[in-house]
């Protein structure tokens, strides 16, 4: 899945180029043969958007049963709702957190499969992403967490605020980079004091991308935790890609106390399938 994903990466524009559009497809059909095999496969979702729907995977810990926190992930610019489970999804399952993972208008399968292009007032999305998530039966509303990946980590925030006011959103905006802070209408001037829950921000040593996050920081009037991953911790690059764990242990040491999800049984060994030698 990942492979058919960044084969497709270098391609993005308009028009769409077909190889992109083959591209996207291949990754998720790919990401939900093996997303089968889990122990607890995730439901295949269609959120109401508009007059159309989004796609998404609503995952639920092994042995859940009374309703539990939830981990809503928005991905970036050139991500894909099947990314976001490796970036962040598997390990709030870990921790005992239901996930859902989307695409929203711009992104993965939603830009290149139904041409629903990128808007910066993301509340327009996640107000609508959290109606549904709030309905669910697992999902505990006073426990719902906002994760931004990449431009997610613009876009969340500048949801979040709008998503408090509507009562929808209670703990949590998970790592927010105040992306493309200067280029208008993707800006969150002005817009950091309308957030009132605890926030974490981070950014990376070596990411040019995440270097205004001070800015939001210091904007901030709700109580926040702020990390820059460093060369030392090995996840000084865009994402913290290269040691993503880095980045779990200090977002999950913030968040678990918030939130306080029960950790999981361990699964029973999901199906059989056939191995390469």
């Amino acid at each position: 899945s990942t492979s058919f994903r960044t084969a497709g990466v270098m391609l993005y524009g308009a028009p769409a180029d077909g190889r992109l559009v083959a591209a996207n497809r291949d990754q998720a059909h790919a990401f939900r043969r093996a997303v089968a095999l889990l122990p607890q496969p995730p439901e295949i979702v269609e959120l109401p958007y508009d007059d159309t729907t989004l796609p998404g995977y609503w995952f639920e810990p092994a042995g859940a049963a009374a309703p539990g926190p939830v981990i809503v992930l928005t991905g970036g610019y050139d991500g894909t709702a099947e990314e976001l489970y490796s970036f962040t999804g598997a390990a709030a399952l870990e921790h005992g957190y239901r996930v859902l993972c989307f695409d929203g208008p711009g992104q993965g399968a939603a830009l290149l499969q139904q041409g629903l292009v990128l808007r910066p007032d993301w509340e327009h999305v996640i107000g609508q992403v959290l109606d549904w998530v709030i309905a669910q039966p697992g999902t505990d509303p006073d426990r719902i967490a906002l994760v931004g990946l990449s431009l997610g980590g613009h876009l969340a925030p500048r949801a979040a605020g709008w998503a408090l006011r509507r009562g929808q959103l209670v703990h949590g905006v998970g790592s927010p980079i105040d992306y493309l802070a200067d280029l208008a209408p993707y800006t969150l001037a002005g817009r950091a004091g309308s957030i009132t829950c605890p926030t974490f921000v981070n950014n990376a040593e070596d990411d040019d991308i995440g270097a205004s996050a001070p800015e939001l920081v210091a904007a901030l009037t709700a109580p926040h935790e702020f990390v820059t991953f460093t060369r030392a911790d090995g996840a000084a690059d865009h994402c913290e890609v290269s040691n993503r764990r880095a980045y779990h242990a200090r977002l999950f040491a913030w968040l678990d106390p918030l939130l306080h999800p029960t950790l999981p049984e361990e699964p029973a060994p999901g199906p059989a399938y056939p191995r390469l030698p």
